[in-house]
């Protein structure tokens, strides 16, 4: 097909980067006109559908681990050292979120791929 037509449109910055995000890799000419002229074969999203329990568990191992870091910047940044104590609770911390990994993956080995596609 000989495309000769051509528009132009502005967008922030924030809209250009959503909108190449909604591409998902596809050439944003290809996207654009898939969507404005109703093509229903718009890009499938690479997300994977996730159980929801899966996620909050997942969240929370990764809010802990940021919290974790944290304090660590903030205790090196302001001119602090990490010591001994410091290091063996960082172990315990870290043998903590893989206890609770390796838990999480036995219960959702054991019920098939019914959370996770």
């Amino acid at each position: 097909m000989n495309r000769q037509k051509s528009i132009k449109v502005r967008l922030t910055e924030s809209e250009y980067e959503l909108l190449k995000k909604q591409a998902n890799g596809q050439p944003m000419a290809s996207y654009m006109r898939s969507v404005c002229l109703g093509n229903s074969q718009t890009p499938s999203k690479n997300t994977p559908n996730i159980h929801p329990q899966l996620l909050r568990q997942l969240a929370g191992i990764g809010n802990n681990t940021n919290q974790v870091a944290r304090q660590i910047n903030y205790r090196i940044a302001s001119g602090g050292e990490l010591n001994s104590t410091d290091v063996v609770e960082l172990e315990r911390h870290f043998g903590e979120i893989l206890e609770q990994l390796i838990a999480i993956r036995q219960q959702y080995s054991q019920v098939g791929n019914e959370h996770v596609s």
